[in-house]
């Protein structure tokens, strides 16, 4: 998984799907719309706050960061990709951790 430019994890897709860590990755996942029930006329799919940045005025530390639901003062640090089992991630405050 890609955000602007930026690794941000990385893992087989039913493992990603099942448990990401990364808050992008988890609002990608939020974003698909269920075919499988009745949506009413024109809802509006979930988005994260805010635009995407200019990639010639990326923000300091996580990328993801002026958007991010979980970002604290740690985000402006750039994260690591960090391994888990088969999975890598580069969040400060990753997800699903629980069940690692």
């Amino acid at each position: 998984m890609l955000y602007c430019g930026q690794t941000v994890e990385s893992a087989q897709c039913e493992d990603l799907l099942a448990a990401p860590h990364h808050p992008y990755t988890q609002a990608l996942i939020r974003a698909m719309p269920d075919f499988g029930r009745s949506l009413p006329h024109k809802s509006r799919l979930n988005t994260l706050p805010g635009a995407i940045p200019s990639l010639e005025h990326l923000p300091i530390g996580c990328r993801l960061g002026p958007r991010c639901p979980y970002a604290q003062k740690q985000c402006i640090e750039t994260p690591r990709l960090r391994p888990v089992k088969n999975h890598l991630f580069a969040c400060h405050f990753p997800l699903n951790m629980e069940e690692q």
